[in-house]
C-alpha cells in the first residue's frame, strides 16, 4: 500500500487504517474497526527467536484508549501515517470538486442550448398558426 508504515513506525505516531477489506471472521482486532480508524502507535516490540522467525509488534491505542498489539508482518502495510493519508484525502477531494465544477459548466451549457431549442420550437409553432 502507498505510504504504509510497514516496520518504520515511530512511538506516538498517529496512523490510519482506511480502505482495507478485512473479514470480521479473521478474528483480527483491526477488522472490528469502522474505517477510517485512527490509532496512536504506543510502542514497538521486537523479539528474536532461534527456532522461528523474529516477531515485530506494534502496540496501538484507539480513540477510546483501548490498547492492543498487532503484528507488523501482518498489518504493517495496512497502516499509514496520518499526514500522508490526509494529503491524499485533500488531493482526492480537490479532484472531485474540479470534476464537479466541470460537470456544472457542461450542464449550464446544455441548458442554454435547450433554451434556444425551445425558443425555436415556439417560433415554429407560432409560424404554423
Amino acid at each position: 500500500m502507498k505510504d504504509a508504515i510497514y516496520d518504520k513506525g515511530k512511538i506516538n505516531q498517529i496512523v490510519v487504517l482506511d480502505n482495507i477489506s478485512m473479514s470480521k471472521s479473521d478474528n483480527d482486532v483491526l477488522s472490528t474497526y469502522v474505517q477510517p480508524a485512527f490509532f496512536v502507535l504506543k510502542s514497538v516490540k521486537f523479539t528474536s527467536y532461534i527456532d522461528r522467525d523474529d516477531e515485530h509488534m506494534y502496540t496501538l491505542e484507539d480513540s477510546l484508549g483501548s490498547m492492543f498489539d498487532v503484528s507488523v508482518s501482518k498489518f504493517g502495510w495496512y497502516l499509514r501515517d496520518i499526514n500522508s493519508w490526509a494529503t491524499d484525502k485533500k488531493l482526492q477531494h480537490e479532484q472531485i470538486v474540479t470534476s464537479m465544477q466541470r460537470k456544472i459548466v457542461s450542464l449550464k451549457d446544455q441548458i442554454e442550448i435547450l433554451k434556444e431549442v425551445i425558443i425555436e420550437i415556439k417560433k415554429w409553432q407560432y409560424d404554423m398558426i
